[in-house]
């Protein structure tokens, strides 16, 4: 596993720094698969702006484009006549992209034809470049009091008390996915998850769950507390609250 993962790790490296996420086939994987073995990572890529996508597939199918995250598929002698090129994403639909591949964008930057770029000509070029975090093993989050070593998979036990921040931003709305084993139910029917002063959670069985919450402006650090958890035993001298999987944000 660990030699697969440098394989991955390195092919993510060339095709990050060839800036390919046009060639979705082999990127989505990569980008899956990569924070295995990278929490933050930086590439540049193509983009669209919403305009120049609407009217390279108006000239095409005659058809109106919505204004949400898209991407063209290029015909192979598009594009500088380049055919390892497949996909130009609008900056809305990279985002959506990297965030279904399990990574936080904390920087986003557009240069060159931003105003009238398009997705298949060589004179309305725009790059994106991406500053990107893992969410996975929680690396978007600062914790502070009351976690536990992460598991190889990367989640984490808390205490029934535990305390995180957010990374520097204007951020709106959180989403925690939780576990909770079966041995939490052991003693009681339902517990409890508060994050102070923002919102509260009841989970009554076992299985993954989410704590949803809006952030007030200026919100960066949470805490919580569980009403119930497992207390230290012979066999696991931790106290045991409930288990973290992956935290994001926006």
């Amino acid at each position: 596993m660990a030699g697969q993962v440098e394989v991955a790790r390195q092919a993510l490296a060339v095709e990050l720094q060839r800036g390919a996420v046009e060639r979705l086939r082999v990127v989505v994987q990569l980008l899956v698969g990569a924070d295995e073995a990278q929490r933050r990572v930086g590439f540049r890529t193509r983009v669209t702006g919403a305009d120049g996508l609407q009217q390279a597939i108006g000239r095409r199918v005659g058809e109106a484009v919505p204004q949400h995250p898209a991407a063209y598929l290029l015909n192979p002698d598009q594009l500088n006549n380049d055919d390892t090129n497949f996909w130009i994403f609008n900056a809305a639909g990279l985002c959506r992209l990297l965030t279904r591949a399990g990574w936080q964008v904390e920087r986003f930057h557009a240069t060159g034809a931003v105003a009238a770029s398009d997705p298949d000509t060589l004179a309305n070029d725009e790059r994106a470049f991406c500053l990107l975090r893992s969410r996975r093993w929680l690396a978007n989050l600062v914790l502070g009091e009351g976690w536990h070593e992460a598991s190889p998979d990367g989640w984490r036990w808390t205490a029934r008390r535990f305390t995180f921040s957010l990374l520097p931003g204007a951020w709106s709305t959180l989403t925690l996915r939780l576990h909770a084993p079966d041995s939490v139910f052991t003693v009681v029917r339902e517990i409890r998850l508060e994050a102070l002063g923002l919102g509260v959670c009841r989970i009554g069985q076992p299985g993954d769950h989410e704590l949803r919450l809006a952030l007030p402006p200026g919100t960066t650090r949470i805490e919580c507390e569980l009403d119930h958890c497992l207390a230290p035993s012979p066999t696991d001298q931790r106290e045991l609250g409930i288990v973290v999987t992956e935290a994001r944000y926006a």
